[in-house]
C-alpha cells in the first residue's frame, strides 16, 4: 500500500471515530505504518535485485553465445586422413629374390 493511501485511510478513520477515539488506536496505526514502510522497502530492494539478476543473466547468455561461436565445428579433412592411413597389402615377392633368398 502506498504511503498516500495509508494516510488517507488514517484520516478517514479519524473523521469517523473522532479525535479522542482515534487516539486509542494510534499505537496500532503506528505499527501499521512501520510494517507498511518495511514491506515497501523490501519490495523495492527485491525489484532492484531482480533487475540486477536479469541483467547478469542476459550478459551471461551473450557471453556463452559468443563462446559457442568460437568453438570450431567438424571439418571434412578426416576423410582424407582415412585414405592415407589405409593399410597397404604386403607383397612377399618384393622381399625375396628369384632364388628365394632375402633381398639386401
Amino acid at each position: 500500500m502506498k504511503e498516500e493511501d495509508l494516510t488517507k485511510l488514517t484520516e478517514s478513520i479519524k473523521e469517523k471515530l473522532g479525535e479522542e477515539s482515534s487516539a486509542l488506536i494510534a499505537d496500532d496505526l503506528g505499527i501499521l505504518y512501520t510494517n507498511n514502510k518495511e514491506v515497501v522497502n523490501k519490495m523495492s530492494e527485491q525489484e532492484k535485485e531482480i533487475a540486477r539478476l536479469k541483467d547478469t543473466n542476459e550478459k551471461l547468455v551473450l557471453a556463452n553465445g559468443s563462446l559457442l561461436q568460437q568453438v570450431p565445428m567438424g571439418k571434412s579433412e578426416p576423410e582424407k586422413q582415412e585414405e592415407s592411413t589405409k593399410k597397404k597389402s604386403f607383397d612377399f615377392s618384393e622381399v625375396f629374390d628369384s632364388h628365394g633368398n632375402f633381398k639386401h
